[in-house]
């Protein structure tokens, strides 16, 4: 029966609690599972409830909140912690693992952005930085883990190239999706999205960080003829708050 460190410090929404969650599922299905140790941020910084579980004992980590101390868990402190734990697999869901080989380790890089020429020109020199540096950090975990996880076929390959590693030391797996609940209510900000008929509708949502090219999705509407333009809808962060 096996023990199973999972580090998802940092996990606190979005996509990263997204894919946790269905992590956490898939290992309480598991019956060669005894236990799942979480390493994870505070409840106070997390937007998503961890489902109760008998194998899932959680550790919260709330020195690795700060910038600097995001910096120095990946550096030195997810290491010594991990040496106080008793295991037998890793698995680092933010492409960040031990730099000292204890047990069998998986890493899961999930950000594509320090990988992408075409998004971090379109960056400010303060995210290229953070983007630089976060690369590095997941490169040193990524050259000692026994094996990558990414969630699509180009991110494969973009990690290959990056790290000049093997493609053969990398998965693919795509995320589910969840199903969510139906939205019953009558808020004033959705009825104009359900009550168009007419045209196509698109919703995007998500950020405007600059790599996102909202701008350049508004400038390809623009091409369509007025009467058959598609109705492009936004949300971003505390539009629902």
């Amino acid at each position: 029966m096996l023990r199973i460190v999972i580090d998802a410090v940092g996990n606190k929404h979005g996509g990263g609690a997204t894919v946790l969650l269905e992590v956490l599922r898939a290992a309480f299905a598991h019956d060669g599972l005894r236990e799942v140790t979480l390493l994870a941020s505070p409840l106070e910084f997390r937007k998503f409830a961890i489902p109760y579980h008998k194998k899932l004992r959680i550790l919260d980590v709330s020195t690795a909140e700060s910038g600097s101390g995001r910096v120095s868990w990946a550096i030195f402190g997810l290491d010594h912690f991990l040496n106080k734990l008793d295991f037998d697999v890793f698995l680092g869901l933010n492409g960040i693992g031990p730099l000292i080989r204890k047990v069998p380790s998986l890493v899961l890089i999930q950000n594509s952005l320090p990988y992408s020429r075409e998004g971090l020109k379109r960056c400010t020199w303060g995210v290229r930085l953070r983007m630089a540096l976060i690369r590095r950090i997941t490169q040193r975990s990524a050259i000692v883990a026994d094996h990558i996880l990414v969630q699509c076929e180009p991110m494969r390959k973009a990690i290959a190239e990056a790290f000049d590693i093997s493609v053969e030391g990398i998965s693919a797996f795509t995320p589910s999706s969840p199903i969510l609940p139906l939205y019953t209510s009558s808020s004033s900000r959705l009825s104009s999205l359900r009550s168009e008929t007419e045209n196509w509708k698109i919703l995007y949502v998500g950020n405007a960080s600059p790599h996102k090219n909202l701008e350049v999705v508004a400038q390809g509407l623009r091409q369509f003829p007025e009467l058959n333009r598609p109705k492009w809808y936004v949300t971003l962060p505390g539009d629902f708050t």
